[in-house]
């Protein structure tokens, strides 16, 4: 398992392969108990085209309950990122969003 996979790349720390728990002391013992700064910092990216404020605050809200009824997490831990593209910046079978939108 990578920090990558688990989106918790550039924190620092270990991902203990026994319980699947990110440990930031780098001591590898969260399944010993030792571990007494562990993370759970869930991290959602949505990639989307461009929306207004108002539904982007409304999904933020939604995914964040998610997390806290599903895993249990707190919500200030869960962190949502939108990464909002332009018709330009994507293709689909070839063809640029932007070439395709009158379509």
């Amino acid at each position: 398992m990578s920090l990558a996979d688990d989106g918790l790349a550039g924190i620092g720390g270990v991902v203990d392969v026994a319980t699947g728990r990110f440990c930031i002391d780098h001591t590898g013992l969260c399944h010993q108990g030792l571990c007494h700064q562990e993370s759970s910092m869930p991290i959602v990216t949505i990639q989307q085209f461009p929306r207004d404020l108002e539904q982007k605050r409304e999904l933020a809200r939604r995914v964040t309950e998610a997390f806290v009824e599903v895993y249990g997490a707190e919500p200030q831990s869960v962190q949502v990122f939108f990464s909002e593209v332009e018709a330009e910046n994507w293709a689909k079978g070839g063809v640029m969003g932007s070439d395709s939108a009158g379509r």
